[in-house]
This record gives C-alpha cells, sequence and structure tokens, in this order.
C-alpha cells in the first residue's frame, strides 16, 4: 500500500470514529430532551385541577408527541453510527489484505 492510499484509509477511519462519537452526543442529547420535555408536560398536567381536566389529554398527545420524536431521533442517531461502524470493518480489512 503506497503511502497517499494509506493516508485516504486512514483518513476514513478517522472519520468514521468521529461520526461514531459525535452520534453518541446526539443520542444522549434527544435522551435528556425528551425526558425534559415529557417531564415538564408531566408537572403542567400534575397541576392541573378539576375543571381543566379536559386539557390533559392534549397535554398527553403532546407527551406522546416528544416521545415519538425523541424515539426517532434516537433510532436515526443509531442508524448512522451502525453505518459508519460498518464502513469502519470494511476500511479495516483493505488495510488488512493489503498487509496480508
Amino acid at each position: 500500500m503506497d503511502p497517499i492510499d494509506f493516508a485516504v484509509v486512514a483518513s476514513a477511519l478517522e472519520d468514521c470514529r468521529r461520526l461514531i462519537a459525535a452520534g453518541k452526543i446526539q443520542r444522549w442529547d434527544a435522551v435528556k430532551w425528551g425526558v425534559t420535555v415529557n417531564l415538564a408536560l408531566a408537572a403542567v398536567s400534575a397541576s392541573l385541577t378539576s375543571q381543566t381536566i379536559g386539557r390533559s389529554f392534549a397535554l398527553f398527545l403532546a407527551a406522546a408527541a416528544a416521545s415519538t420524536a425523541a424515539w426517532f431521533l434516537m433510532w436515526h442517531y443509531n442508524q448512522r453510527m451502525t453505518r459508519a461502524r460498518e464502513d469502519a470493518v470494511k476500511l479495516s480489512r483493505v488495510f488488512k489484505d493489503q498487509w496480508d
């Protein structure tokens, strides 16, 4: 493997590493966001009196929408990290094939 090929593959592996690290941070942010929004909605729901109980269904829908959005974001970031890991495995095989 010549030095230019080595640099290209090493750079691509570094990009995969960065994508995985960024995905972990973004996934954690999605979890924090989802929990925070749901806790805030639960606090508002708990403060409702019996006269405003009709609004609790709207709060339930908002909590369900926030949970769905957080779940989708976590799924999206997991997929991105999975693809980056698969790419890293393929790039590692390039190194291995060149040196075997």
